[in-house]
């Protein structure tokens, strides 16, 4: 899925109405036109359905099984990885879960954006790689830079011993370090 959000949103700009997303799942194994017990695929499914609650796509969920694939599921040459999702609309295409949380940041809603992309933990996590990448350097090369100068330039992270209770900058690199 090579388009970029901008072009995404100017081509669902374009559009009479909500994009058509066929979302093809698992088929359940006794019925073959039902969804079947995947956890990923449901997992999607909820998130999709919440998207058609919030009127931004138009649903329909295509069970899968493999000897009886439809035309549309074939063209995606997706090496039958389920789920995977197809606008015909936009001509696009996801299949992997990454191809996936894209196309949900391209439609851009607020309720969907996940708790890890906020400013802040940009912020801290590059942080925290600039640090790790420093102590790597100190010990493959001998090359000394002040750790403590890194953390205080990088967003100001606390190192006074007397400060216990981390920031909230802090707190967002706690979780990522352990």
């Amino acid at each position: 899925m090579s388009i970029t959000t901008a072009e995404f949103q100017e081509r669902l700009r374009q559009l009479q109405g909500q994009p058509e997303v066929r979302l093809f799942v698992r088929a359940s194994i006794t019925d073959r036109n039902t969804v079947g017990a995947c956890l990923i695929c449901h997992q999607w499914l909820m998130v999709f359905r919440y998207m058609v609650e919030m009127d931004l796509i138009r649903l329909e969920v295509v069970p899968i099984s493999y000897d009886n694939e439809p035309e549309d599921y074939k063209c995606l040459h997706c090496s039958k990885r389920l789920p995977a999702a197809f606008l015909p609309d936009l001509q696009l295409a996801a299949s992997t879960p990454d191809e996936l949380e894209a196309l949900l940041a391209k439609f851009q809603c607020p309720q969907l954006a996940l708790p890890f992309e906020s400013k802040e933990v940009l912020e801290a996590t590059h942080a925290f790689i600039d640090v790790y990448k420093n102590v790597l350097n100190f010990i493959r090369n001998g090359v000394e830079e002040s750790t403590t100068e890194r953390l205080e330039t990088n967003g100001g992270l606390s190192t006074n011993p007397e400060d216990a209770i981390p920031t909230e900058r802090e707190a967002y690199v706690l979780p990522i370090v352990c």
